[in-house]
C-alpha cells in the first residue's frame, strides 16, 4: 500500500487543465491514508482482503459522479473512510465554503460554481472541509490522522481545495458503494 498525503503530482496535473474541478481519491483505514496514484479510476489494495475500486461517471447533465466500491473479503466487518479532494483545474483565485446544514461544499472558481455533495446511502458519517491547496498538498488535511478526523475549515479564499470524507462500514464478505457528486451551477455575479 502506498501511504502518502503528499499530493505533489496532483498539483502538476491541476495546472495543466482548464475550467473544471479535478479530484484526487483516497482512502483511510486504521490510521493510514492511501491516495490513488494517478487518474480517476483504478484499485487500491489496503490490506489482504480489502480492495477499493474508484471510478468516474459523467452524467448527461452538468454533474459528475466520483465513486468507489469497497470489497471486504475478510471474516469480520471493517470501517473505511473514502476521501475525495477537489481542486480547480488552473491555479488562481477560488472560494470554498462548507454548508453543514446542506451537507455540501460550494467551490467557486473560474467564474463557475460547483456544488459537491455526498452520494452514498450507506454512509455512517460525512466530514467536509475547505482547505488551502498548499495545506492539502503538504498533507495537512488531518486534525487527527490516527482517528481519521479532518482538519475542519469552513471557508477559505485563494488557491483552495475542497475535501469530502465518507465513513462507511462494510460487513464481512460484502461490497459497499460510496461517492461524491459534483454539479456545475450558474454563478450569480451579484453574490
Amino acid at each position: 500500500m502506498r501511504q502518502s498525503a503528499n499530493l505533489q503530482d496532483l498539483d502538476q496535473d491541476s495546472r495543466r487543465a482548464g475550467g473544471k474541478l479535478l479530484v484526487r481519491q483516497g482512502v483511510w483505514l486504521e490510521g493510514r491514508t492511501c491516495w490513488q496514484e494517478k487518474g480517476y479510476g483504478g484499485d487500491i489494495f489496503l490490506k489482504k482482503g480489502v480492495t477499493v475500486s474508484f471510478s468516474q461517471e459523467n452524467a448527461e447533465t452538468e454533474s459528475d459522479l466520483f465513486f468507489a466500491k469497497v470489497a471486504n473479503d475478510q471474516a469480520s466487518s471493517i470501517s473505511v473512510k473514502l476521501l475525495f479532494a477537489f481542486y480547480q483545474e488552473a491555479a488562481g483565485e477560488a472560494f470554498s465554503f462548507v454548508s453543514p446544514s446542506r451537507e455540501a461544499i460550494y467551490h467557486a472558481c473560474n467564474n463557475k460554481l460547483f456544488l459537491i455533495t455526498p452520494d452514498s446511502p450507506c454512509r455512517n458519517r460525512t466530514q467536509l472541509s475547505a482547505l488551502s491547496m498548499s495545506a492539502a498538498l503538504d498533507g495537512q488535511i488531518w486534525k487527527h490522522e490516527k482517528r481519521g478526523i479532518l482538519n475542519y475549515v469552513p471557508m477559505i479564499r485563494g488557491e483552495t481545495s475542497s475535501v469530502l470524507l465518507l465513513e462507511i462500514s462494510i460487513p464481512a464478505k460484502k461490497m459497499v458503494h460510496g461517492g461524491a457528486s459534483v454539479s456545475l451551477r450558474p454563478l450569480d455575479k451579484n453574490v
